[in-house]
């Protein structure tokens, strides 16, 4: 989870988007497609979700991902399902792996419905075999105590990336 991604932007008022995190995600699957064809093409991960509670942020990671040459070079050469959707249409459904996109960041940690614990449960219950969170650590800490723990149990277990 990396610590600051950057500052988040509206869409209308009604849904958010954040840039930096969507480019993050976009070059972490980059990097792990690469990392699977150098192990001679022995795909490891099947099935890939990347989840959002937002639907500009669900837009704003399918525009990259299709307008990235070097991206769809690389998708199509693995043969990964990639499904993008929101917290909400991705209820009931797992994948092999979760990127989730918390999107928000600010200092007066506010993280809208991301404080229903329920969608936090959504977000980081569907992962078979591993999850990665993208957000800005500090804004979920201040914004909810379910935040907070998590946060503060993969600080504790090492595995807060900062960027």
């Amino acid at each position: 989870m990396p610590s600051s991604l950057g500052t988040f932007t509206a869409e209308e008022d009604t849904s958010y988007r954040n840039e930096n995190e969507a480019s993050y995600i976009v070059q972490l699957l980059k990097d792990l497609f690469r990392a699977e064809l150098d192990q001679r093409n022995e795909v490891m991960i099947e099935t890939i979700g990347i989840v959002t509670p937002y639907s500009a942020q669900v837009t704003l990671l399918k525009t990259m991902m299709a307008s990235d040459p070097h991206f769809i070079e690389l998708a199509e050469a693995h043969p990964s399902v990639i499904e993008v959707s929101s917290v909400d249409g991705f209820q009931g459904r797992e994948r092999d792996l979760i990127l989730f996109s918390a999107v928000r960041s600010n200092r007066l940690g506010k993280i809208g419905f991301l404080k229903d614990w329920r969608r936090m449960n959504v977000a980081l219950t569907r992962a078979k075999s591993g999850i990665v969170v993208v957000g800005d650590m500090i804004t979920l800490k201040n914004g909810d105590v379910h935040w907070e723990a998590f946060c503060n149990w993969c600080q504790s277990v090492g595995c807060v990336i900062s960027s």
